[in-house]
């Protein structure tokens, strides 16, 4: 579900969500994604996990930017630093049992942005001097281990101006990561406008073939590139464990209990 829903609109979206439950990976996805969990996927289907996936960061491009994590390179390096999901994780963590909480989420949001950030830095130095974004995330590290991702992904929903759904949930993410046994329910993953734009062209064929009404509009909508309702990320959360679960059960190369390898290839376009 997007803002600013309507009633015929919301109900044609249920139906949906529905079908995609039901039919959840066509055969030929679930091919495609087990060859790739066999072959280039397979060191993030490894005993280490998708943590050892990398992003090039170049400390440079975020001059100014504080507090500054040690893991992210030296300040004003011009070098780009590999950064791995691992890493993240492990700093994300140390940051949260320091109750630091914005250094918690430059971690995230610097390797989200990736070595060219566009306009990355100056959106996160807004973030950071605005009054309520210690309160907020710590807020949803609280609803995390207490109510679940879901709750977390409330309390952050347009409660900081420029932190959208697609970094906050990096930041849930790898919170609910290092947090991971005091978590109830699913953990958090990453939603973002790649990954929502794989779930969409997987939603249209299951909407045509459930016959609902104007099926490649209402993908477009529900799947749409942000403003994605906690509603929306719960739909999310139960479709993402539900296809993963069922990859495992039908790929041989498909760990157990890896709902992030799925986002991680929806992400790399697989």
């Amino acid at each position: 579900m997007h803002k600013g829903a309507g009633g015929s609109k919301q109900a044609a979206a249920d139906r949906l969500d529905a079908a995609m439950r039901q039919a959840l990976l066509p055969a030929d996805a679930r091919a495609r994604l087990g060859a790739w969990a066999a072959g280039d996927g397979a060191a993030f289907a490894g005993a280490a996990g998708s943590g050892v996936h990398g992003v090039d960061c170049v400390p440079a491009h975020w001059a100014g930017i504080g507090p500054w994590p040690e893991v992210l390179g030296s300040r004003g390096s011009t070098t780009a630093v590999p950064v791995s999901r691992a890493q993240v994780r492990e700093a994300v963590g140390s940051a949260l049992d320091g109750e630091r909480w914005e250094e918690a989420l430059v971690v995230p949001y610097v390797w989200g942005r990736g070595k060219r950030p566009w306009r990355g830095p100056a959106v996160l130095a807004g973030i950071l001097v605005h009054p309520g974004t210690g309160a907020a995330l710590a807020g949803a590290v609280q609803a995390l281990t207490s109510e679940g991702a879901v709750a977390a992904y409330r309390r952050l929903d347009g409660a900081v101006p420029g932190l959208g759904p697609a970094f906050f949930t990096k930041f849930l993410h790898f919170a609910g990561l290092a947090r991971a046994d005091a978590v109830p329910g699913p953990l958090p993953l990453i939603l973002d406008s790649r990954v929502a734009a794989a779930l969409r062209a997987l939603a249209v064929p299951v909407g045509l073939a459930a016959a609902v009404s104007r099926a490649a509009a209402v993908a477009r909508w529900t799947w749409s590139t942000g403003g994605w309702t906690p509603h929306r990320y719960r739909v999310y959360l139960e479709w993402m464990h539900a296809a993963a679960a069922q990859l495992a059960a039908a790929c041989p190369a498909w760990p157990a209990g890896r709902p992030d390898l799925l986002e991680l290839a929806l992400f790399r376009g697989v």
